[in-house]
């Protein structure tokens, strides 16, 4: 037998789910089906179906003019998100404010939502996430092909919005300010990868630090027996052993991060190195996410690493007279999980440690 919902129940829920924002539920429905729901800035009242009301609530048009009470003013302390709850509160009133403004903006039931300013370009690209005021603004929203545009030209489309339909009043939770979760600093498992149809370089180390690196435990480092050479010879069984030899690093050593360097074609002559190199990121990724849903993936070009470590280095190859070209690629794997800890100073004692490196490297 089904579980009979309660009014308290049923109240808690939405209030749990969409924070109380403006929605009361003021008389019991019968057998689960009439339900009368009340503005809670108007009183106005209507009758509709419990499940829509769960799935979602009732908003009066009046609340584009009215300022809902603040129930958090006490509490005013930025509140540390971290991207997926950023993105969930995003995709959570979204829904809201077009409810409000559904007319003004012509939107229809049937289409999604999108956004003219990304919401990963909002949590990336500054040091404080972007204000879901800002985020879930009216003068964001739309249904349209249209690219997305910045965080300026959004402001200017906020400013001509409310020029010409007045002010829009936040729920308290869409005003609070956020900070991001700072990432693990300590003990920080990072596995570097320089990938190659010829040559593969992992290298695998544990990385610590409070305001700045302090240590680095050398744990693996190796080129790949058994690289994607192409895509065309015996590629079943070369697959096979690919993943077999990935698998059992990623067993080993479990990485917390992963950075991998994507494939560049620079002239005509890289032939299908692209597509081969590419692939294998592929089947890296995925054997990653099964071990571990939860681990960093970091998709970096050389330039990203190549220009940290030569704004210090004018040549960083000539830290390390010792090692040979075949030593490269596992070099080049080791700057790259360097690369990947969150610190950015990470190769500030880079020549103070070379002759350990280069040991490292050419030993393995």
């Amino acid at each position: 037998m089904a579980k009979r919902i309660t009014l308290a129940s049923l109240q808690e829920k939405l209030n749990k789910k969409f924070d109380g924002l403006a929605i009361i539920v003021n008389k019991k429905y019968a057998k689960g089906k009439a339900l009368t729901v009340q503005c809670a800035s108007c009183k106005s009242k209507r009758n509709v179906h419990v499940n829509k009301i769960v799935k979602q609530p009732y908003f009066c048009s009046c609340l584009r003019f009215t300022k809902l009470p603040d129930k958090d003013k006490q509490s005013r302390k930025p509140i540390l998100v971290s991207k997926e709850r950023y993105h969930s509160l995003i995709e959570r009133f979204i829904p809201y404010i077009a409810s409000i403004y559904r007319d003004v903006l012509k939107l229809s039931k049937n289409k999604e939502y999108k956004l003219y300013f990304d919401k990963n370009t909002a949590f990336n690209e500054y040091e404080k996430p972007v204000s879901l005021s800002v985020i879930c603004h009216p003068a964001n929203i739309h249904q349209t092909n249209k690219k997305h545009s910045s965080l300026s030209v959004l402001n200017r489309r906020i400013r001509a919005f409310e020029k010409k339909h007045g002010s829009v009043h936040f729920p308290p939770r869409l005003t609070q300010v956020f900070t991001k979760e700072q990432p693990k600093t300590e003990n920080v498992r990072i596995l570097g990868m320089d990938p190659g149809t010829q040559n593969f370089g992992i290298f695998g180390g544990i990385f610590s630090g409070k305001k700045q690196l302090e240590t680095v435990e050398y744990v693996l480092s190796k080129n790949l027996k058994n690289p994607i050479r192409n895509l065309t010879d015996n590629l079943v069984d070369t697959v096979q052993l690919f993943r077999q030899e990935i698998k059992g690093i990623l067993e080993t050593f479990q990485p917390d991060v992963i950075v991998i360097e994507r494939f560049q074609v620079r002239s005509v002559l890289s032939g299908t190195s692209a597509e081969t190199v590419s692939f294998m990121i592929g089947i890296v990724q995925e054997l990653a996410l099964q071990q571990n849903s939860k681990i960093e993936f970091k998709l970096i070009i050389a330039s990203n690493w190549k220009n940290a470590v030569n704004r210090l280095y004018d040549d960083y190859l000539a830290l390390f007279p010792s090692l040979e070209s075949t030593h490269y690629h596992r070099l080049d794997a080791m700057l790259q999980a360097y690369f990947g800890y969150p610190l950015k100073n990470q190769y500030e004692n880079l020549k103070k440690d070379a002759k350990r490196i280069a040991q490292f490297v050419a030993a393995t």
